[in-house]
């Protein structure tokens, strides 16, 4: 195991260049194999171990991630984590996974993906977990821990080390989804395949997750994400998708996805251009419905 490589594929848009290449020669330091998949402006990134895709404009994380691993794929390369400019990580944390894909697949044989915790740089707490149970989708909250897991987890695909005949199995990501949901489509679609996702508890990574700021509503603490006003359309359009492509397989998937586009009309209230939000919003159900992709 320990003498396959493995790469980085790297989701770019317009970054700050000097902390950016700063991040990356880290990482290089760790991996021979770095491909940045650029949504934005042209990058130059002077480093070996590094190759740019100009992807020549934003085409959306599930485009860049296939693109990467395209690369990856043709350079020899079986495995490969995604990550975006805004995951804050050191060397260290891609050996430590590294080392546990080994352990976790020992008693998950079709792993496909592996995945840390996530902790929210932002509001300095970690994020929960979603995991498929009894046909529902649950929320949980693990502490770190040395050497444990968790299966049919549903993570954010920032961090994750994959298996690259596993996204192959599944024909890569959603690229006509653009972006939101498109990690948790990513994981069921695996799923469906017979391949396994799970989470280590061993192992954490520092992430940035848009902007958000704690707000209150009535008695609870909610968590507007201030992304900018296009994705709303994507959010809940991409997540009747979800529903409809996924839904007959797992009974808790329409109420998991409605508490969430409805969380995200919410959101509206309390973000700016909340007209331009409910139109994004109200656009991104007919479209769903519809199961029509722009």
């Amino acid at each position: 195991m320990q003498s396959q490589p493995f790469g980085i594929v790297v989701v770019a848009y317009n970054p700050e260049l000097p902390a950016f290449t700063a991040k990356l020669r880290t990482w290089a330091q760790v991996c021979p194999h770095i491909v940045v998949a650029n949504n934005g402006d042209p990058l130059t990134v002077k480093l070996p171990q590094v190759t740019i895709l100009e992807l020549d404009g934003n085409r959306g994380i599930a485009a860049a991630h296939n693109a990467g691993i395209a690369k990856l794929k043709a350079d020899g390369v079986a495995y490969a984590f995604l990550m975006d400019q805004d995951s804050s990580v050191s060397g260290s944390f891609f050996n430590a996974m590294w080392a546990q894909w080994p352990v976790v697949q020992a008693a998950v044989p079709q792993l496909g993906m592996l995945s840390p915790l996530v902790k929210d740089v932002h509001l300095h707490k970690q994020l929960p977990i979603f995991q498929i149970q009894n046909n529902a989708i649950t929320t949980v909250q693990p502490q770190p821990a040395q050497a444990a897991y968790l299966t049919e987890t549903l993570p954010i695909a920032s961090g994750c080390l994959v298996a690259v005949s596993a996204f192959d199995a599944v024909d890569g990501e959603k690229a006509d989804w653009f972006i939101d949901w498109v990690d948790f489509e990513f994981a069921l679609a695996l799923r469906r395949q017979g391949l396994a996702v799970a989470t280590t508890t061993a192992v954490e990574m520092a992430h940035q997750i848009g902007q958000t700021e704690p707000r209150r509503f009535l008695t609870k603490t909610i968590y507007p994400s201030n992304a900018p006003v296009f994705r709303d359309y994507y959010y809940v359009r991409n997540g009747l998708l979800l529903y409809r492509t996924y839904g007959s397989e797992i009974e808790g998937l329409k109420r998991f996805v409605s508490k969430k586009i409805t969380n995200r009309f919410l959101f509206a209230f309390y973000e700016g251009q909340t007209f331009k939000r409910l139109g994004q919003l109200v656009r991104g159900v007919f479209a769903g419905s519809r199961a029509r992709v722009e």
